[in-house]
């Protein structure tokens, strides 16, 4: 059986975040007005970031293999694991888009050169082949 994302982590990365999930869901439980389960708060979660298919591996408890049909265990830590990677992502989106914001914004139509102020995002984005 392949490994899940907890098992491809060093060991002390592994315990910390398997008591960062643990805190966060206790944390979840003891929030005043809070009318649904931690745990379905993060399959709802997690089906918004990675879609129904993900959803549904949190569901059943396992995934399966492409090609193989060989089932590999998912369990809630790795779901955190993952939810937790993608709020990552997402704010460092939020951050470039900001910011492009703000250089396009103040960005006035005498000056020369668009493309030098945003080459910072252009240079990351650029393909090459």
């Amino acid at each position: 059986m392949s490994k899940n994302f907890l098992d491809l982590l060093p060991e002390d990365e592994r315990e910390k975040a398997l008591s960062r999930a643990q805190k966060r869901l206790e944390r979840k439980r003891a929030r005043r007005g809070l009318d649904i389960a931690p745990e379905i708060y993060l399959a709802a979660e997690f089906g918004y970031y990675f879609g129904w298919d993900a959803l549904m591996a949190i569901r059943r408890g396992y995934t399966v293999v492409p090609g193989t049909n060989e089932k590999e265990v998912f369990t809630l830590e790795e779901a955190y694991l993952l939810l937790e990677g993608a709020k990552k992502v997402w704010a460092s989106k939020l951050i470039d888009q900001a910011n492009v914001s703000v250089i396009s914004n103040g960005f006035t139509s005498e000056e020369k050169d668009f493309s030098k102020a945003m080459s910072t995002f252009t240079d990351r984005a650029e393909v090459t082949e």
